[in-house]
This record gives structure tokens, C-alpha cells and sequence, in this order.
């Protein structure tokens, strides 16, 4: 009897071993499975999120281009650090660079280079009242025509800007009949006085409030009450003639390859050049995207 029972104990045994044996391959077999989706989420997750990196890289790069691809910065730099020594270290002074290498592009950094040599002998002199200059920036374009137009512009007691415009295929000087082509400009003068007009309305309307009106109308600046035109409005009317508004005037192209233009206003009995663009905008503003100004200005 003891025989068979202890013979029954032992095929009990067997059988919950073989079923203990026959479960653990289950269990491994699911901890696999589930490792293994884990790992694949991961893997998928990474590829996704490198490949909206590589989308954001190239949506910047492409950000950077104009619309014929052409990359701004391949053609002109901030020369800051170049002339850091001529305004003894002084942070308040930017300046271009033209990076096309051409007869012309070497003429503008040189004639750059001399105006910096003429600030440098100005901050050498003892007496601050004989230093007019406060600093420089510069504004730069460029058109998907690949035209590079850069305002240089000298912060003085009366305003001092310069335009260079470069076509970068060639390397050559772009004149203003090309410009206005470019433009769908037909009378460069016409066109600035448009802009000119439109700034003085602005700063009119800013001051006194839209009912006020507008000052200027057909290029005419209107007397206050009917009566004759004061000191402050004949030197407005002045800045329409030939003398500061004619076709060969400073010129240049914005981005989209519409025309700016460096035009005097008159105000409070002084003079004063801006870079407006045809909508009567100034362009050396802080908030234009292509201005390039010193840090606090």
C-alpha cells in the first residue's frame, strides 16, 4: 500500500513540474514580445523625431534664400570686428562687407574702408565738439533678380548715406535705369516724390491726428489757414525739386525688388536724409529685418 501511494505522490510531482515547465516558455515568450514593441516604438519615434529636425533644418535654410535661391549672406557681412580698432573698440559702429569678388566690390570696400579711416582721424581729436559722427549701420537687399543693394549709413549731425548696388551673377554696378526696369518704375523722381509725400502726410497725420488731414497734396505743402507758406513749409516744399529728387538720385531695391530711395525731409529748420521705400516707409527703423545696427541704437 505505502509503495502505491508513494508511487501515486511521485507521478504528481512529474505532472506539476512538466506543467511549471510548459508555462515558462509562455511567459518569456510575451516579456519578448513586449521588449521587442517597446524597442520599436522607440526606434520609430526617434526616426520621426530626427526627420522633423532634418524638415526644420532645411525649412531654415530655405528661410534664409530668396525666391531664386540665392543666400544673402554669401555676398555681404558685417565688417564690425574689421574696423573695431579704427573707433577705438567702440560697439556703435557696423559696416558691410562685399564678399563678390569683381572690380567693383573691391572699389565700395575700399571707399568704405576710407570713410572709417576718416572717422578714425575724427575720434583721434581732442576736442568732442569737432566729432559729429555716432555711430554707422547699414541696411542690405537682395532681389531674386540677384541684385544686392546695401545703404551704408553714417549717423551725423545731418545724415550721411551711401548706396551701392550689385548685380552678384556679374559682379558689375547696377544704374538706376536697370533698377527701375527691375521696379516697373517709369519716373524715378515721380516715384520718389510719391514716397516723400506719403512720409510727410504720416508724420502730419502722427502729430496732429487723422482729422487733421492731409499736408501735402500733389506735391504742394498746404499753408495753415489759407494763409502763405511759414519758414517750416517752404523748406518742405523745397525737398520736392530737382535738387534733392531727380533720376539719377540714390536709389535701391528692396527684397521683393521694390524701389527705395534716399530722400531729405525738412523739419523743426533742419534738414535730414531717409531711406523710404515706395510706401513712404522709413527702412532704418529697428524693427526692418535687414538693417544691421549696433547693439542699444
Amino acid at each position: 500500500m505505502k509503495k502505491i501511494v508513494a508511487t501515486a505522490l511521485i507521478c504528481a510531482m512529474m505532472f506539476s513540474l512538466a506543467a511549471c515547465s510548459g508555462k515558462q516558455p509562455e511567459t518569456t515568450i510575451t516579456e519578448t514580445s513586449e521588449t521587442t514593441t517597446l524597442v520599436t516604438e522607440t526606434t520609430q519615434a526617434a526616426e520621426t523625431t530626427a526627420a522633423q529636425t532634418s524638415e526644420t533644418t532645411a525649412d531654415a535654410t530655405t528661410a534664409s534664400k530668396n525666391a531664386a535661391g540665392l543666400n544673402k549672406e554669401d555676398y555681404v557681412k558685417n565688417a564690425q570686428s574689421k574696423y573695431k580698432s579704427y573707433v577705438n573698440g567702440s560697439d556703435s559702429y557696423c559696416a558691410p562687407e562685399i564678399l563678390i569678388k569683381s572690380s567693383y566690390a573691391d572699389s565700395v570696400n575700399k571707399e568704405i574702408q576710407k570713410r572709417f579711416e576718416k572717422i578714425k582721424k575724427e575720434l583721434k581729436s581732442d576736442n568732442e565738439i569737432d566729432i559729429e559722427i555716432s555711430g554707422t549701420e547699414y541696411i542690405a537687399y537682395l532681389t531674386k533678380d540677384g541684385i544686392l543693394s546695401v545703404a551704408f549709413i553714417e549717423r551725423r549731425s545731418k545724415t550721411l548715406v551711401h548706396v551701392y548696388n550689385i548685380d552678384v551673377k556679374t559682379g558689375e554696378k547696377v544704374d538706376n535705369a536697370r533698377l527701375a526696369e527691375i521696379a516697373g518704375v517709369k519716373s524715378i523722381r515721380t516715384a520718389a516724390m510719391d514716397a516723400l509725400q506719403n512720409e510727410y502726410n504720416s508724420i502730419h497725420e502722427n502729430f496732429y491726428g487723422a482729422s487733421a488731414g492731409r499736408k501735402v497734396e500733389n506735391y504742394k505743402v498746404k499753408p495753415e489757414n489759407g494763409k502763405k507758406l511759414n519758414e517750416d513749409e517752404r523748406g518742405k516744399q523745397a525737398t520736392f525739386g530737382e535738387k534733392y529728387l531727380n533720376d539719377n538720385m540714390k536709389v535701391g531695391l528692396t527684397d521683393e525688388g521694390k524701389m527705395f530711395f534716399v530722400v531729405t525731409l525738412f523739419d523743426a529748420l533742419l534738414y535730414e536724409r531717409y531711406v523710404l521705400d515706395a510706401d513712404g516707409n522709413d527702412l532704418r527703423k529697428k524693427d526692418n529685418p535687414a538693417l544691421v545696427a549696433p547693439k542699444g541704437s
